[in-house]
């Protein structure tokens, strides 16, 4: 097969960004000719796949168009002094609705076939920030807004895409509620344990017996549920169960104003926030349990890095998190710091119920064990058959 996929972010920033061009790789390690359309200020050295670098102009914050916009006058003016070059093409490939403009001028002028995957269910997400209580007036507005550009992309993607994969059957089943038109188009590709991150001096290396030390892996924004963590901390020690300790290991603009809440509720000295860091696997090994309180998340790279380094993890039900973690054991309700804060108890005062966590997420882990390139790759070869 011959693919075209769309990389115009001047960086890789994202397990979700990281993944997409892992996958292009491994596709291209299996034989088939991946060419990428990439920004010319990215810094990535192909292993496999052939780079076509172009000019995206008008970057940063201060940008006068959406990066949808940007992405596709650059594609649309580079495209002339391509053509040649990008030839015949089986299927344009793309992760997400950025690129989603720009991979449609590509349709048209060479009449491939659209292989779009879901990545992350945008109206969900915001409904739930909602729901949560922060976002503001101003905000709510803008997520009315954003509500009805999403649902617009998703009718889009619905009548124009030939393929749409999703991570879980509940991102499918509500963009099907909203966007019938893809019935008969759709499949679920779940997430693997599966490519260079994935190294095997890191497998089933966290041997812990006990709960001391927790770790959050993730953005500190809102909506990854990192305030109700910090509540159920101070619950915790509350209850004086003050032995524990958590690293939170993530970027944000609220850094700051993270520890100096953690100060207020007595738990400054219980919490370390670490920032962004290159590799967590250290962490994953050291730590004795991962909390993942996300408020919507469709299939987080940290969940399956922690079930193949053998930390137990427990998560909110929400999203594609249920049909990763598939125990209720595992589970927490959404939005629920008193709900987190006694299933840690429980683990920590019962060692029983701890190993049984451990033993559930090892289970779990066999789950994700295949190879992910090939998956996509069988899916997309039935697309190509007569």
């Amino acid at each position: 097969m011959r693919i075209l996929g769309l990389y115009l972010n001047d960086f890789v920033r994202t397990g979700g960004q990281r993944r997409y061009l892992e996958l292009l790789e491994g596709l291209a390690a299996k034989g088939h000719e991946v060419l990428v359309l990439m920004d010319e200020d990215l810094v990535y050295t192909p292993l496999h796949l052939h780079a076509l670098p172009i000019r995206v102009r008008d970057k940063g914050r201060r940008r006068l168009l959406p990066n949808s916009l940007n992405y596709l006058r650059a594609v649309a003016s580079s495209f002339p002094g391509l053509e040649q070059v990008i030839g015949r093409i089986d299927y344009i490939h793309i992760h997400g609705e950025l690129h989603y403009l720009a991979a449609m001028h590509l349709k048209r002028r060479l009449g491939a076939r659209l292989f779009f995957a879901y990545r992350s269910n945008a109206i969900l997400r915001d409904r739930i920030g909602v729901e949560a209580g922060y976002v503001d007036l101003l905000g709510r507005l803008k997520v009315a807004i954003q509500g009805q550009k999403y649902r617009l992309y998703e009718r889009l993607i619905a009548r124009k895409a030939e393929i749409i994969a999703f991570q879980n059957s509940s991102d499918e089943e509500d963009f099907l509620s909203r966007a019938p038109a893809g019935r008969g188009k759709t499949v679920i590709i779940r997430g693997a344990i599966d490519g260079p991150r994935f190294r095997k001096e890191h497998e089933g290396i966290n041997r812990a017996t006990r709960v001391c030390k927790l770790v959050y892996v993730g953005l500190l924004h809102e909506s990854k549920g990192v305030m109700y963590l910090l509540d159920a901390m101070a619950e915790l020690h509350r209850r004086g169960i003050d032995s524990l300790s958590l690293d939170v290991l993530g970027r944000g603009e609220s850094l700051e104003a993270r520890r100096a809440y953690c100060e207020e509720r007595g738990i400054g000295q219980m919490v370390s926030f670490c920032g962004q860091v290159a590799d967590p696997f250290p962490y994953l090994a050291d730590a004795d349990l991962m909390v993942f309180p996300s408020l919507y998340d469709a299939y987080p790279d940290v969940i399956l890095e922690s079930l193949f380094v053998g930390l137990p993890v427990i998560a909110t039900k929400v999203g594609g998190l249920g049909e990763m973690l598939a125990h209720e054991e595992l589970l927490v309700p959404v939005m629920d710091s008193a709900a987190i804060a006694d299933r840690v108890e429980r683990c920590v005062r019962e060692p029983a119920f701890y190993q049984r966590l451990r033993a559930l997420c090892a289970e779990r882990k066999a789950h994700f064990v295949f190879d992910w390139a090939e998956a996509w790759e069988r899916v997309m070869k039935a697309g190509l058959a007569p």
